[in-house]
């Protein structure tokens, strides 16, 4: 998991890097992007430290609930993060089309 979340966070940091060139909608979606994939490695880091700090083991309650609980924080920022990329390159076929018509 660590891994990801570091693969994560470099991937961010280089579409970050891009954001001057961006234009103003593709700074918003960098923006909101950016945040909730902060939002996501704070939760899974946050995950890892209680489980490396728990003195049971992470298969007796409430563990098994609270990965559970982690695990759709991650669909749902994860979501959102596909449907923000999806309005951007909604967008940005539709101002495409936009300077086709007459």
């Amino acid at each position: 998991m660590t891994q990801d979340i570091n693969k994560l966070q470099e991937s961010m940091r280089g579409l970050s890097s891009h954001r001057a060139t961006a234009s103003p909608w593709q700074q918003d979606a960098i923006d909101r992007v950016t945040a909730l994939a902060n939002d996501l490695a704070t939760s899974m880091n946050s995950t890892i430290d209680t489980l490396n700090k728990s003195k049971s083991k992470p298969i007796n309650p409430p563990y098994p609930e609270y990965v559970k609980a982690n695990a759709q924080i991650v669909k749902d920022l994860s979501d959102e993060i596909n449907a923000t990329i999806d309005y951007g390159q909604t967008k940005q076929k539709m101002e495409s089309l936009q300077k086709q018509i007459p």
